[in-house]
């Protein structure tokens, strides 16, 4: 996924749910390893969507963002696919506008919806996939 660290791209998250004395719940984090694209290809038994996939397709991905000073200083990033079909869009503002800085909030935007463009492909590719079953 855009943006995530080394941490989080080596192990993710599992959660187990476990009931306390008096019958509530309670939700613990457990790091596991994470499963590698070779897995899934050695596992796969059906057709699926690729990391390879969607990486072709986030190369197609193009972010246009516009700086606004109204009502409060942002930046505004809308990601297209193929420069026609929209993606997604992000916004990024301080929370002092004294404090806003449009080349860190034209990173922060852009990194924002490129991840938001990528999350998008994956559930649009996946549906193509089950519709076309």
């Amino acid at each position: 996924m855009v943006g995530e660290s080394e941490s989080d791209v080596e192990s993710n998250r599992q959660r187990d749910f476990l009931t306390e004395p008096d019958g509530s719940f309670f939700c613990e984090k457990k790091m596991t390893k994470a499963v590698t694209e070779q897995e899934l290809q050695e596992k796969a038994v059906a057709p699926r969507v690729t990391k390879d996939q969607i990486d072709a397709l986030v190369d197609r991905v193009v972010v246009h963002t516009t700086t606004c000073m109204t009502p409060v200083p942002h930046v505004l990033a809308i990601a297209w696919l193929d420069d026609k079909f929209y993606l997604g869009t992000a916004i990024s503002k301080s929370v002092n506008p004294e404090n806003f800085d449009e080349e860190i909030g034209i990173q922060y935007s852009t990194k924002d919806v490129l991840e938001i463009a990528e999350n998008k492909l994956w559930e649009l590719e996946g549906y193509r996939l089950f519709a076309s079953m």
